[in-house]
Formats: C-alpha cells, sequence, structure tokens
C-alpha cells in the first residue's frame, strides 16, 4: 500500500479548467470507507462548461437540482446518475461565465482492490482470492466503472474534495514530465446531432502510456 500523503489544498482547484484538467492526471484519487482505503491514479479527464459547451450540463446558465452542485466552489464533487443506474464523478472547476467540471473517466486502481472487484461484481464476494490480470485491467477503465470500484454514490454530491470522504493527493503529476506524456483527443459519447462541432473539440487528456485508460487516447 503506498503511504498517505496531504490532500491537495482548495486553491489548487482554481485555475483555468483546461490546465485543471492535465493537471488532475497522475494525481491520486482516495476514498475512504469503515472498510478502509482505496487509491488510484489518474489517468483520463474530460472537460466540460465555459462560456459555451453544448454537451455540459450548465450550458444553460442555471442550475437545477441534478446540477446544483456544478455551480458550486472548485474542488467540489459532483456526482450524478446516468442510464439510471451508474454514477459519474466530476471535480467542479472555475468557469468565468458558467459552470465546468471535469469529469474524471478512469484511474490506475493501486489500494483497495479486493474492495474494488467485489464492488464491481468481477469477484466472488465470499472468496475473493487472488486476483487476475485481467481482472484489476477492468476495474476503472470508465467513469461508471470507477464510481462503483470506489463506492462513489450520488451521497458524495457536493463534497469538498480536502479530505474525508474523498479527497485527492498530489501523486505524481504529469505535468511534471514532458508534455509528450499529454494526449489531447476529443470526448467520448457525445452525438453530433446534438452538440455540433463539439463533438470534435479535444478536451479529453489522457497519460499517454497508461493501460487504463477507458478506451486508447
Amino acid at each position: 500500500m503506498k503511504m498517505s500523503s496531504h490532500p491537495l489544498d482548495v486553491d489548487f482547484y482554481r485555475r483555468n479548467p483546461h490546465t485543471l484538467a492535465r493537471d488532475l492526471l497522475g494525481r491520486d484519487l482516495v476514498r475512504r470507507t469503515d472498510e478502509g482505503i482505496r487509491r488510484g491514479r489518474i489517468v483520463e479527464t474530460e472537460v466540460y462548461g465555459g462560456p459555451h459547451d453544448p454537451a455540459s450540463h450548465g450550458d444553460s446558465g442555471e442550475p437545477t437540482d441534478r446540477t446544483d452542485s456544478m455551480f458550486g466552489p472548485p474542488g467540489t464533487a459532483y456526482v450524478y446518475t446516468i442510464y439510471g443506474m451508474y454514477q459519474c464523478f466530476n471535480v467542479v472547476a472555475p468557469a468565468e461565465q458558467k459552470a465546468a467540471a471535469i469529469l474524471v473517466r478512469a484511474v490506475e486502481p493501486m489500494d483497495g482492490l479486493e474492495m474494488m472487484a467485489r464492488d464491481r461484481g468481477l469477484v466472488d464476494r465470499d472468496d475473493i482470492g487472488e486476483l487476475k490480470d485481467s481482472t484489476i485491467g477492468n476495474l476503472t477503465t470508465g467513469p461508471g466503472k470507477l464510481c462503483q470500484a470506489f463506492d462513489i454514490g450520488t451521497s458524495l454530491d457536493g463534497a469538498t474534495l480536502d479530505g474525508p470522504p474523498l479527497w485527492l493527493e498530489p501523486g505524481e503529476p504529469a505535468v511534471d514530465n514532458t508534455e509528450e506524456s499529454i494526449g489531447a483527443s476529443s470526448r467520448i459519447g457525445l452525438n453530433r446531432e446534438t452538440v455540433g462541432e463539439a463533438v470534435d473539440w479535444p478536451w479529453r487528456y489522457t497519460l499517454e502510456d497508461s493501460e487504463f485508460l477507458s478506451r486508447p487516447g
């Protein structure tokens, strides 16, 4: 198990959403429950929001019951449900005109893998045993999988990410390495008929050499 570090201060999040999304890569996402610690290295993010982003939940400029946390202060968790059953975890970022948030799409699992596999339904709850590489490789490769593995539900919507039960630690930020380690590509799952040219915007950021992306960068 990796030794714990201090949570990132909320001031870390008070930056341009794209700058923040790139600097989230390599940071550690940490979740504490009564069972223990789960930890993963962030390897994939997507930016949503800003002055004009038709793919953003905040594009109307007005919060709703579902999106209220997205309009909160930087460093807040925005957790919402998709398809009536899966959750997505976002980090609220600053925005000059409209709300912005960064979807954490995938992490590299580091600590608490047995708990992750159990909650993902990939192993027998009563007889987990040693995890196969194929199981580990499927734990957190997508936003819904990540939230299942980390036990992140809508009860954490609006939580401040500066300490338990959910927080980020410094980790090994990719921005400290060569820029070539970070890739930029179009966001996943958008519909051109719905969002127009925004489907092509390179607002998805990835650690290029990671084996834990939701899909290749």
